[in-house]
């Protein structure tokens, strides 16, 4: 914990490796995670529609899911800092969003 799911359209290419890495990064030097916690995976998806779909259908979407218990307030700034790093890898996509799920501790099991 925490995990990081970065969604996007199929067509969209990047080193995901590079971007993921990325919001490893951003997320250890929070210090609200321990490095060796953090999950980072990315998906692809072949179908997909942005608004009314005849435009650009390209999305980037971060999921990240962590347990209670955090600062709002560094989580805010996290939220804003993850946002501005996938404008910049992004800067094509106008379609860019960022949730911070906060899941609770009774009904996560590892």
């Amino acid at each position: 914990m925490p995990h990081c799911v970065l969604e996007h359209h199929a067509d969209m290419t990047f080193n995901e490796k590079k971007v993921l890495s990325g919001v490893i990064d951003l997320m250890s030097r929070t210090e609200l995670f321990g490095l060796p916690d953090i999950k980072a995976r990315s998906i692809g998806y072949v179908h997909s529609v942005v608004g009314d779909g005849f435009g650009d259908n390209k999305f980037a979407h971060l999921t990240i899911s962590i347990l209670e218990g955090r600062p709002e307030d560094k989580l805010v700034e996290l939220g804003n800092d993850l946002f501005q790093f996938l404008k910049h890898q992004f800067p094509e996509v106008s379609a860019i969003t960022v949730r911070i799920e906060n899941m609770s501790k009774v009904t996560y099991f590892k």
